[in-house]
């Protein structure tokens, strides 16, 4: 069954049907096979589980990552995914407590590219999440949670198929990742910082016809590096060294990445097998542009 059959559904689900719908997931997808299938009428207890499934995907992980940290993560976010797409079809539960599940589904959904699946079902379960976020939106205008996801996964999405009508997007998006961060100054948001990385990505990757500045990109991360959780995301720590490089600042951007490699992990991360797989990425990066330090200048893909 897709997700937009489940979508569709307005009568109280039973458990059969939520049975039902758990197994078309599972078949579909063999990792998350040993999941026990949601309990619609024991909600709250179930939102709790899918988190706690979530937040377990980098428990142990080391540098390097091994075969089994990364099985791990696939795994964990994998069994997190199709317990909250369960928990989202759970039509009898009150809608502001089935936005915390629409939340773990937006979040495993766009890591889901990370977890060795078809192309095709990372691009359907974008979309779920898109849908998803819009209803969670529907109810929370402002929150700032579902605001960052929508936007997150619209970019994704957007990284799959180009289309003349995504030419307003660049400003579509970085209207809502201000949005997120509303009064908050450049990395006080949410997930040490996502809505302002969010934004200075954008600025930085986007033609400037179409709302890009490097300069501005550059401003937004040098404030937000005075943050004191600034460098418990590596990705922080990286897109500043990044925005540094591509605005001219070749030695000042290589220096903070070198330090963001010497530092490892910090004891501040909340995010571990994340920031474990940016800080290998740096890693890579550092050694390719020391290897031809012009290559600096553009920022190669190795660092992307």
């Amino acid at each position: 069954m897709r997700c937009a059959d489940i979508r569709v559904r307005r009568a109280p689900m039973t458990p059969i049907v939520v049975l039902a719908l758990w197994l078309g997931f599972g078949l579909a997808n063999a990792q998350a096979a040993d999941v026990r299938p949601c309990e619609c009428e024991n909600f709250p207890a179930e939102v709790a589980r899918a988190q706690e499934i979530f937040e377990s995907r980098g428990v142990g992980a080391t540098l390097p990552l091994t075969e089994a940290a990364r099985r791990q993560f696939a795994v964990r976010v994998d069994q997190a995914y199709v317990l909250a797409a369960c928990l989202v079809a759970c039509h009898g539960a009150p809608e502001h407590e089935r936005n915390h599940a629409r939340r773990i589904l937006a979040a495993t959904a766009y890591k889901s590219r990370d977890i060795g699946i078809a192309e095709a079902e990372v691009k359907r379960r974008l979309g779920q999440a898109e849908h998803e976020m819009e209803q969670c939106l529907a109810l929370e205008p402002h929150d700032p949670e579902c605001i960052t996801w929508h936007a997150s996964t619209r970019g994704r999405l957007a990284e799959y198929s180009w289309s003349p009508l995504l030419i307003t997007l660049p400003h579509s998006l970085l209207d809502e990742f201000r949005a997120a961060r509303a009064d908050l100054a450049p990395g006080l948001d949410l997930r040490d910082g996502a809505a302002t990385r969010g934004e200075a990505s954008i600025l930085l990757k986007a033609p400037s016809l179409l709302g890009g500045d490097r300069a501005a990109a550059r401003a937004l991360m040098e404030a937000a590096s005075a943050v004191p959780r600034f460098p418990c995301s590596i990705t922080n720590r990286v897109l500043l060294a990044e925005t540094r490089t591509l605005t001219g600042e070749v030695n000042r951007g290589l220096a903070e990445l070198r330090a963001t490699v010497a530092d490892g992990l910090p004891n501040c991360a909340r995010q571990r097998y994340e920031n474990l797989s940016a800080l290998e990425d740096a890693q890579r990066c550092l050694l390719r542009v020391e290897a031809d330090p012009t290559l600096a200048m553009t920022w190669p893909h190795e660092c992307e």
